[in-house]
């Protein structure tokens, strides 16, 4: 049986928990900040191990570790593993810098790992099926390509963790929490590449303060905060085909759980997606208005890292599936694209993606 091991005890290694235990994969160990925490958390999946020590890895030695901690932590951890020979799936954004994202993905490339990113919103049925309308050119040539992603996470009253300090997130929150899954999907679906940007950065101008964990109104808190990252984005792009773009990001839209939406424009028809409607795909036509057809079989959000967690592990197995996949290449891609949208939000100017 293939083992696994799990770094982290979030919300999202909760996701990676479940779903290794529905494809049969032994998950040994558990690391967590806390050994409570870790412990509680083997508890609730059956885990066999558990520990607040990173070191007790390589003490168990799994086939592949999933790191599902802050970004801040992602460089180190997966040098240790890779350094080993163990394979690796993480969790985006890969790293906090450029160089970070360089050394780490050419150092699993020469240690010869297999690596895999989280970049599950590729696997909805509605994507798949829009990606091989574009692929095999049946919506022509693309004109333009708009869409949104829309979160109400951060409206408060809400949590106020490490996704808001930046020496754990990085210098950017909603850019590389959402707005990463969107430039990935865009370049994934439409085989472009962006090649330039430019963004404006929106960040509330309300004092926030936190009160019982969580962040909440100047009024209602007992201590300041400083947030220094964006609560939004607006981006517009160019790609190396001609093709133009712009994506809203927000995650101060109440109402808006999970909401990325995407529109393609082509010579030939209108193709759009949204996630709230996953296995549905709108299709317009000049002068016969829009066709929406749905998958009523297809699956959701989990649906998605099942899909994802199937096509790295069967590549692991020796089953096939090389390339299906997003690997940490794909990371060093997307945090390129997020250090562009950076630079151009601070400079007020048009900003290449390439040579960042």
């Amino acid at each position: 049986m293939t083992r696994a091991a799990i770094v982290g005890a979030g919300f999202i290694a909760r996701t990676h928990a479940q779903v290794l235990k529905e494809m049969n994969v032994e998950t040994v160990l558990v690391v967590a900040e806390s050994q409570a925490e870790a412990s509680a958390f083997a508890a609730e999946y059956g885990i066999g191990a558990a520990s607040d020590d990173f070191g007790e890895i390589f003490r168990y030695m799994p086939d592949c570790v999933h790191i599902c901690t802050p970004p801040s932590l992602h460089y180190e951890q997966l040098r240790q593993l890779i350094e080993k020979g163990i394979n690796v799936f993480c969790e985006k954004p890969l790293c906090l810098t450029v160089k970070e994202a360089e050394d780490i993905t050419r150092l699993a490339e020469d240690e010869n790992v297999l690596t895999g990113m989280d970049f599950n919103v590729r696997y909805h049925t509605g994507v798949q099926q829009i990606r091989y309308r574009i692929r095999n050119n049946e919506a022509g040539k693309l004109y333009l390509v708009h869409g949104t992603y829309l979160q109400e996470f951060h409206v408060m009253p809400c949590p106020y963790g490490w996704r808001y300090q930046s020496e754990h997130a990085g210098r950017m929150r909603a850019v590389t929490e959402i707005g990463s899954h969107w430039m990935d999907l865009f370049e994934y679906i439409t085989g472009q590449k962006i090649t330039e940007v430019s963004s404006v950065f929106i960040k509330t101008a309300e004092p926030r303060t936190v009160k019982d964990g969580m962040l909440v109104k100047a009024e209602q808190g007992e201590k300041t905060v400083e947030v220094d990252t964006e609560d939004g984005a607006l981006i517009h792009f160019r790609t190396d085909q001609g093709t133009a773009g712009s994506i809203v990001l927000s995650e101060i839209s109440a109402g808006r759980v999970n909401y990325l939406s995407m529109e393609f424009c082509g010579e030939n028809e209108t193709l759009r997606w949204n996630s709230e409607e996953p296995n549905t795909v709108y299709t317009g036509v000049l002068h016969q208005g829009t066709n929406a057809v749905t998958d009523p079989f297809a699956g959701g959000f989990a649906d998605t890292q099942r899909k994802l967690f199937r096509a790295f592990y069967d590549d692991l197995e020796g089953k096939g599936s090389e390339g299906t996949y997003p690997t940490l290449r794909d990371g060093l891609r997307n945090v390129r694209l997020c250090e562009a949208v950076y630079q151009s939000a601070v400079s007020g100017k048009w900003c290449r993606t390439e040579g960042i």
